[in-house]
């Protein structure tokens, strides 16, 4: 996990399935817009609200930016 000193802006971004992977992601308190990015397609998802943590994607490689609202 990435985030400016703000944590305005978070960037997570996993290339495989570690070992031991722990599952949803634990985000800093807020609220905010997430989207799903596929490096495989460079496509990026429509954004949607989130809090709490960042669930577990689907497939991998996989990236997400949040921007707290």
């Amino acid at each position: 996990m990435l985030a400016d000193a703000d944590r305005k802006t978070v960037a997570l971004y996993c290339s495989d399935v570690p070992a031991g992977f722990p599952g949803p992601v634990p985000l800093p308190p807020g609220e905010y817009l997430g989207r799903w990015f596929d490096p495989r397609t460079g496509k990026w998802s429509e954004p949607f609200p989130v809090s709490g943590e960042w669930p577990v994607a689907q497939h991998f490689p996989w990236a997400t930016l949040l921007v707290r609202k």
